[in-house]
């Protein structure tokens, strides 16, 4: 499984390394202008977007904790 982070604040990079941080968490993160969230439906922060390996997408608007975010892509792995 690859994981990606999508971050809107553009203007603040830092904050979104120090997210993945405080989890613990090491994967690439990347800062979006909008473009990455239109492609996925996402309309405001925070947000997730799982795609699975046949490309469906599950999304999730609103707050998650370590084990929402788990079950959420439990969910996607669960589509075929």
């Amino acid at each position: 499984m690859k994981v990606v982070g999508v971050a809107a604040s553009i203007n603040n990079p830092e904050l979104s390394e120090k997210r993945v941080s405080e989890w613990g968490l090491n994967f690439t993160n990347i800062a979006d202008n909008g473009e990455v969230w239109r492609k996925f439906g996402v309309i405001s922060q925070p947000a997730f977007a799982v795609v699975n390996s046949n490309g469906n997408v599950v999304t999730h608007m609103g707050h998650l904790n370590l084990e929402g975010i788990f079950s959420l892509v439990d969910e996607a792995n669960s589509i075929s």
